[in-house]
């Protein structure tokens, strides 16, 4: 008995020390996030981002709360224009969201939409338009889903079925071979 319950702890200590080693992939999304592609933004060359929170831009630049972003694609590239400054951002973009106070918003709205979108934005090129993907925890994006779709004076067992169809249509549609999940529009919500 104790030569065996020895080889599962080497078992175990040999997959952890492994795991280690193996590289992780960029692509891959967090455990409980889901990848929306943003359609409608994505047929423009423009975008005016509004900062509703903390975000880290590219990992380099930080942005607060109240300020606001111009994105364009120009030159084979992704410009950010913020306060009279340009970046050059080459093909891609991503606006990291950082921690922020409790009952503080914390997202993005995109073309002066009064949406909040809380989660991480990855904006990329499609050719010369503007490409984005929110990367959204699963929770999060159910808390914004289901009040569009069934009104709050819905019985109550009625709104935790739709919640839990929402949540299963959405974990259904997680593809690692893409670079989203699910899209905005009509043909997943």
């Amino acid at each position: 008995m104790n030569s065996f319950r020895r080889g599962i702890i080497f078992f175990i200590c040999a997959v952890l020390a492994l795991s280690f080693y193996l590289p992780a992939r960029a692509d891959r999304p967090e455990p409980g996030t889901v990848r929306i592609l943003l359609g409608e933004s994505s047929k423009s060359s423009r975008m005016d981002i509004g900062v509703y929170g903390s975000y880290l831009v590219n990992g380099i630049f930080s942005f607060q709360r109240g300020s606001k972003l111009k994105i364009e694609a120009k030159d084979s590239s992704i410009w950010l224009y913020y306060e009279g400054a340009s970046i050059n951002a080459g093909d891609q973009l991503i606006l990291k969201r950082q921690s922020s106070k409790p009952g503080d918003e914390n997202g993005l709205r995109l073309n002066d939409s009064l949406s909040l979108l809380e989660g991480d934005l990855a904006v990329s090129l499609s050719g010369s338009m503007i490409r984005t993907v929110l990367h959204i925890g699963i929770e999060d994006y159910l808390k914004g889903l289901v009040p569009y779709e069934m009104s709050d004076s819905f019985p109550l067992e009625a709104l935790k079925a739709q919640a839990i169809a929402a949540r299963s249509y959405a974990v259904r549609g997680i593809r690692p071979d893409r670079d989203y999940d699910l899209s905005d529009d009509t043909n997943d919500q």
